[in-house]
């Protein structure tokens, strides 16, 4: 299959089962996060190695900018956080007007790892609305918290 020979030859390494997940995987969802996700399938579909070379190196591309924007996201939002000692707080809850939609969630995910809080990370939508993605920590149920906060300030 000549699909998965383009993906492959661009791994530093050979693949397991384990390795797809975080080396095809990783690079599949950049193409969703930044761009579109049929790149990814088109990927997948390519009818020839020369076209799944091609597209592959797109996703490669696509998936070093996508972690350029997440270290960037990250190292600002720990600037923010450095000044107000998360260890006081219950949730980390953060915005900025410029930062990306599609990695909202893989630095909410990072935030929780090293403050062991609920975190949530919000960015400006593409139609003018706020998106945000929440990872929380074991025995702790974000959305029932963020319920039960907005019943006691009389929200619906």
């Amino acid at each position: 299959m000549p699909r998965y020979s383009a993906w492959l030859s661009r791994a530093a390494y050979k693949a397991n089962a384990f390795d797809l997940g975080f080396t095809i995987g990783p690079r599949l969802n950049a193409a969703g996060r930044l761009d579109d996700m049929s790149l990814g399938i088109a990927c997948l579909l390519a009818p020839n190695e020369a076209q799944a070379m091609a597209l592959a190196q797109e996703l490669d591309r696509l998936n070093r900018e996508r972690r350029s924007i997440e270290h960037g996201m990250q190292d600002e939002a720990l600037a923010v956080l450095s000044a107000i000692d998360p260890a006081g707080r219950y949730t980390l809850t953060l915005y900025r007007d410029d930062w990306h939609q599609g990695v909202v969630g893989i630095v909410a995910s990072r935030l929780k790892e090293r403050f062991h809080r609920p975190a949530i990370v919000f960015a400006p939508g593409d139609a003018g609305e706020i998106k945000g993605s929440g990872r929380s920590i074991a025995f702790t149920c974000a959305m029932r918290w963020i319920w039960s906060t907005n019943a006691t300030r009389g929200s619906s």
